[in-house]
Parts: structure tokens; sequence; C-alpha cells
């Protein structure tokens, strides 16, 4: 349809102001990542040659008071312009607001004509309408694309005097320029998702102002360009404030490295390797040269200047279309529907879909003397396993583990009961049981179960699949701990899988994404080495070794991955077939590398394969090590071979709350993975394991 369907026209607040009066207030409707803040300072000082006939207000608790006595001066004096910034953040002073606007309105109101009322809110239900009814509305949209960003960069933030005279560096055009492009890059990599910031952050044109006054403070000392102190204040202090997440920082830092080094400063310098459009302007280029090198852009940004692969840019589309289909899921009528030629009501597929689940999951994991009822197992909480291992700490961590599935489960099929119970009308339906009715119905995890269940970004499908192997896994490791009861099938079936003269009590290898709480998991590796050699728990931490496969030269690596991505994998045979077990340490499996992929046949991590953003992670040992030898053996690495530290993350979401060990609670581990590559590559690409996927 053409470039000019992309472009977003900024605001033009001289024509806004010329329009208005006195007695209008200028509303501007706050949407995600615009301050108008800098906009309207900057309007005001071209109008008046300074901003001193502005007065500008934060709203909040206490500042209502304020506010009316800033007015109320304004309106005596001449010429004065009031800003009340975040009207939401104040729904109590609204009404009064509200009464003085209509009083500017009133037939003997005394109003100089260059008096103005700016106001600035979010939508919300406590702004007044009569406000908004008299007065004059803006909305400035986030800038779209690489170009978008930039091109407001420059209009806004930059002029002729601060381009040509802000320093007397040579390279100050270079880095200035450097610093325009970083701010949009990380602006621009919310569209990625997951995969390109942990969590989505608000970057403000005020943070490229600051960084801009930093550059200019310290280019002006003598000497060579201050490189860590420019990465610190702008990387750590600038945007960094902003930023909450240790790894989203460590990528902030390692992009702005490609534009702050002394690489950026040759004239044969680009900031993709895959496109030459994208590159430093040269040093006798004037603002207006500038801006027009932004125009001539690509409308349609690679994905490698954001340092991604060009599978990231398929998952931003299939991330814009699930939401596109999400939003036309959501106003489906789901009161009737066709299957396969057969009318079926809404109740009778949820009557159905219930009936499928309670036959599949089982009402308990912890072993109950046989022949017991369902009744005496729904109603027996807390049994308590006979496991030789109760004493141990991987003996306590499977014990805590049966208890969270024992309640979920148990949740699960009463919370089914009852909606049953509803939908014949033999029980109120109450809100939470007709929450959890739609969701049956969207194919949703009803809310209800994600209160009692893990950490999971499946869909119900899926979910109810992946509480089905979780349960069998515990439940066969729990038969392998059971002592002085008779061996069951599933016992013998794991049984089998081990070498006859091993009497093991746990899992050959421990499948991370079926625990509640891994972290808890990881944490009793620890304590057990720590306890066997009598070694403080908190002079150990972990060291990493992906096991390696015995390949042929014709082995290829993307069939063997379409193969496990396809048919899932075979829980059982993992975690209890008989494999050489590590003396220290624990095998661990299940993981999936997102955003790279690993060759098991060369140990390294490489490039996604084309089309895959995910791939399956052989076993890993998981060795506990005394934090001081660790350097030593780090030394001994083959020269040119680097360790990228991937971070492990429960789900897909990566993001989760704050814990009180000041890491997020989506946050597992991190695993050292060997990489021939850099490891900013690799941090800039966004590249963790999942303990599990979304399917």
């Amino acid at each position: 349809m053409g470039a000019e369907y992309l472009a977003r026209g900024g605001l033009d607040l001289k024509e806004v102001f010329e329009e208005s009066s006195a007695k209008q207030p200028l509303i501007f409707i706050l949407s995600s990542g615009v301050d108008p803040t800098v906009e309207l300072m900057r309007f005001a000082k071209e109008l008046r040659g300074s901003t001193l006939h502005l007065d500008m207000i934060s709203l909040g608790r206490g500042q209502g008071p304020k506010a009316e006595e800033l007015i109320a001066k304004a309106q005596i004096l001449k010429g004065r312009w009031v800003f009340l910034q975040n009207c939401h953040l104040a729904a109590s002073f609204m009404p009064r607001l509200q009464a003085i606007v209509e009083g500017f309105n009133k037939p003997h109101a005394d109003l100089d004509p260059q008096f103005r009322l700016w106001l600035s809110s979010k939508p919300d239900s406590s702004f007044p309408l009569p406000i908004l009814q008299l007065g004059t509305k803006m909305t400035v949209e986030s800038p779209h694309g690489l170009k978008g960003n930039l091109q407001r960069s420059l209009t806004t933030s930059l002029n002729e005097t601060l381009w040509e005279t802000g320093s007397s560096n040579k390279n100050w055009k270079n880095l200035l320029f450097g610093l325009c492009f970083f701010n949009a890059v990380v602006h621009e990599r919310k569209k990625y998702g997951t995969l390109g910031w942990n969590i989505p952050y608000e970057f403000t044109l005020s943070d490229l102002h600051v960084s801009i006054q930093v550059l200019q403070m310290l280019l002006s000392r003598e000497g060579d360009i201050p490189w860590p102190a420019l990465e610190y204040q702008i990387g750590e202090v600038g945007y960094g404030g902003r930023v909450t997440d240790n790894w989203d920082r460590r990528c902030l830092g390692s992009i702005l490295k490609k534009y702050f080094c002394q690489e950026a400063l040759e004239p044969d310098y680009f900031y993709s390797s895959d496109s030459k459009m994208y590159h430093p302007v040269p040093i006798q280029y004037s603002l207006q040269d500038t801006q027009t090198y932004i125009a001539n852009l690509p409308d349609i940004d690679s994905p490698d200047i954001f340092g991604m692969h060009t599978n990231a840019q398929n998952a931003f589309q299939e991330r814009e279309g699930s939401k596109l289909i999400s939003i036309i899921s959501s106003v489906q009528p789901r009161w009737h529907s066709t299957i396969a030629g057969v009318d079926r009501s809404s109740d009778s597929m949820v009557k159905q879909l219930l009936v499928d689940i309670q036959n599949k999951l089982p009402y308990i994991v912890t072993c109950i003397d046989e022949g017991a009822s369902v009744q005496q197992a729904t109603s027996h909480s807390k049994v308590q396993p006979k496991v030789k291992e109760t004493s141990s700490v991987l003996g306590t961590v499977l014990h805590q583990e049966l208890g969270r599935f024992d309640h979920l489960l148990k949740v699960i099929h009463k919370s089914s009961v009852f909606l049953q119970q509803a939908l014949k009308g033999e029980v109120v339906m109450s809100e939470q049981l007709e929450e959890m009715y739609y969701a049956l119905l969207a194919q949703k995890v009803p809310t209800l179960w994600k209160v009692a269940a893990y950490a999971s970004c499946k869909p119900l499908g899926g979910w109810l699949l992946d509480l089905q192997q979780r349960v069998d896994f515990f439940s066969s490791w729990q038969e392998l701990a059971v002592d002085e009861r008779k061996g069951s099938k599933k016992t013998a079936e794991a049984t089998e899988m081990l070498d006859v003269n091993t009497k093991r009590t746990s899992p050959s290898a421990f499948w991370l994404s079926a625990f509640f709480f891994p972290q808890g998991f990881t944490t009793a590796i620890l304590q057990r080495h720590a306890r066997q050699h009598q070694l403080p728990v908190d002079s150990l931490t972990f060291t990493f070794q992906v096991m390696s496969e015995n390949k042929s030269q014709d082995y290829d690596d993307e069939q063997e991955e379409d193969s496990l991505l396809t048919s899932g994998t075979n829980i059982r045979e993992l975690a209890f077939k008989d494999i050489s077990v590590p003396e220290e340490g624990v095998l661990v499996f299940g993981l999936y590398l997102d955003g790279a992929h690993f060759n098991r046949a060369k140990g390294v991590l490489q490039d996604s394969l084309a089309g895959r953003r995910f791939s399956p992670m052989p076993y890993i040992h998981f060795l506990p090590t005394e934090i001081s030898s660790i350097i030593s053996q780090q030394s001994d690495k083959l020269e040119g071979l680097y360790l990228y530290q991937c971070p492990v993350y429960r789900t897909s979401a990566r993001a989760g709350t704050l814990s009180s060990t000041g890491l997020s609670t989506n946050f597992v581990t991190a695993v050292d993975l060997p990489t021939y590559q850099n490891p900013d590559l690799w941090i800039t690409r966004g590249v963790a394991l999942l303990c599990q996927l979304d399917d």
C-alpha cells in the first residue's frame, strides 16, 4: 500500500495552541512510551524564548491544593501556562479540577488570553467527562520502526546548535548519532517479545536527553574518550536505571558496546553485518544531511540491526498473529458449536471435557493402600509416602513435590465435580465456577487451577498432557524409593530400565521441568554435596557439562530435532533408562534453547536452524564445585572457546515477580554453554534455556 501508511505524523503544538483559547484545557492523552513534557517545554522555549512562564506539577497524593494554587496565580499574572501531569493519579482532585475548568467558561470569567491549562492523563474512568468535552485532545503514538524512532530523536532532541557546537571533540557527531541510534534500537526491541527484553521497558525521550548531557560532559575532558565511564553512565545509570532485570541490564550493556567503541570511529564501520545502510554519519554531515540519510533508510528493519536472528522476525509475526486471533476469538459467540457434523451446546462440551479430565488424571500421586476407593484417595490429603530417602535432601524434595501435586489434583477433581453439579442445577454457579466454565470453552487453564499449579504458558490441552507426564515422573520416582512395598506394574517398568544390580532410589536423570520449584531442587543438590564433603553450602556453585554424543559424519542434527519437537519426549525412558550416572552431581534433561541451536556433534552453541526458534538440549551434568576452584578450571579451557552464561527460565514468559533473593521467580539458574562466538552475540539475541515450551 505504500510507505505513507507506515509513517506516523508528529504533533504540531504551535497549530494546536493557535486554534485554542484560554477557556479550553489542552489535554495530552498518554500512550505507552511517550512523554509530551519535553515537546511542550521545547515549544514554550521556541514561542517565548524561555520556559519561565511554564509551571509544571506532577499530580499525586497531596498535590491537588498545590495545583489549584498554581492555576489561581496563573490567572492573576500575565501569559502564564500551567501543566498538570498524570491526572489519572489524582482521582480525588478531579471533581475540583472539573469545577475550576467549568469556571473558565462562566459568562463573567476574566482570563488572560495568553493563559493555557495543559493536562496529561492516561485513559482513566476518574478523568471528568466535561473536561474532555470542553478541551482539545491530543495524543502522540510511539514511532513505528527504527527510522521513525531516529526521526523523532533528531527532531525533538537535537538542533543545529547542539549538533555543530555541542562539543569540541572531533568524534562528537559520530557518538551523538550513535547514541540516537542506540536509543532507537532499545525502543524497537520490544516488538520481539522476550527475545528483545524479559520485561518491556518504557524508555522515554528524557533518557536520551540526559544521556546527551552526560556525553557532552565526558567529552569535554581532555585526553582519550572515556569508554568505561560512558558505558557506565549511559548503560547502567541513564537507561539502566529503568531496567529491573539483571539479564536485561547485561543485554543493554552489550548493545551499547556496538555504538560506543573504538571501532565505531573508523570510516568503514557498520552497525549491521547484513546491511551497509546502517553506519555512523561522516564528520562533515550537517543535521539536515543526517535527516536526509535517515529518510532514505529502509521502512522495514532487518532483525540483524537489533542483534537478532532472522527467526526472531518470524517470532514477531507469529506473536502479532496470535494477538489478532485471540481478539477475534474473544468476541466470538461460544454458546453453540458444531463439531464433526454433531450439533452440541456449550454445556455438553464442558461436561464431556470434565469427564475426560477426570478419567485421565489420577486422584492422588502419593502411595496409598491397595484397594482404596476413590473417596478414600481424594480425602487422604496428608498421605505420607514411605520413602527410603525421607532423611536425605532429595527425599525431602520428593516429599514436598508429591504434596504439591496431590493438592493440585485435589483442586482439579473437586472443582470439576462442583462445576458438573452446577451445570445440573444442584449447586449455585459461583463466580469461580463461571470463570472455569468459560476458560474450558476457550481451551484455557482455569484461574482456580493456575493458583494451585506450577508456572506454565501452555493452553489447556498441552497443560493437561504436561501434567500427566509430571505426575508419571514423580510417581515412578516415588515407587523406586518406596520401602517394604510390593512392586506395581509401573515400578517394574521403571526398574527394568535400570541395571538389575543397581539399587537406585532416584532417577538416573532428572526432568528439571517437572518440578513445581526447580530452584529448590538445584539448591538441594548443592546441599547434598556440601553434607557429603563437609563444606559450607555457600562456598559451592555449579559447573556444567553438556554431555557429548558420538555421532557419525552423516549425522543429521536437523532431522533429530524435528523428531524430538514433533513426537515429543519420552520422559520415562530419559529419566529411568540404564545410563552411566555421574558420582557427583546429577544429570538434567528436558531443557530447550530459545534463540539458538546446540550442535550435538561439535558440542558448541551455534546459530538457530532456519525456521526453528527452539532447540532441544541433550543431558546436562550439574556438578557442584567450590567457587574458589572455578577460576583455575576456566583457565584450562581451549583457546578460542568462550562460555556463554545462559539463563534458565521456567516458562517462555521469562519475567516473574521479584523474590526475596533479588532474583525473578521465573529464573532458575544460569548454565555455561561453550561457543566459538563472542558471548555478546548470544546476549543481544536473547538466548536462554526454557524448562518448557508453550505448545
